[in-house]
């Protein structure tokens, strides 16, 4: 009885450990999620991107993991939190875009101008 019962602890440990490595990535996620809102708002689309595809693999392992149901209450808030700020991401991109097309239309119509007036 005191080896399966040692086992048993064994077996929590390890599961609480795994909870807990699951729990570590998610926080980072959420870092992440963060980091990428602090550089949509100051335009930093390479760091943006970058976070995005390492946060990405980290979401993608969380969920792989098979989270517990308490795992899974646990993050539930920050799931709103984290759709929030890929709202905001989102539309801070498609303003940089459209600004971008702006830019690149303005220049088509200066060649254009130039080209016109033999230059």
């Amino acid at each position: 009885m005191g080896c399966h019962s040692t086992r048993q602890r064994g077996l929590e440990v390890e599961q609480n450990a795994v909870k807990y490595d699951a729990l570590a990535n998610w926080r980072r996620v959420m870092d992440m999620s963060r980091d990428m809102l602090e550089g949509a708002r100051t335009a930093d689309w390479d760091r943006v991107c970058r976070l995005q595809e390492e946060r990405f693999a980290l979401i993608r392992r969380f969920f792989a993991g098979s989270p517990s149901g308490e795992s899974l209450d646990l993050i539930r808030p920050d799931v709103n939190a984290l759709l929030d700020m890929d709202a905001e991401v989102e539309e801070l991109g498609n303003r940089a875009r459209q600004k971008i097309a702006e830019g690149l239309q303005s220049l088509n119509k200066g060649k254009s101008v130039r080209k016109a007036y033999g230059g």
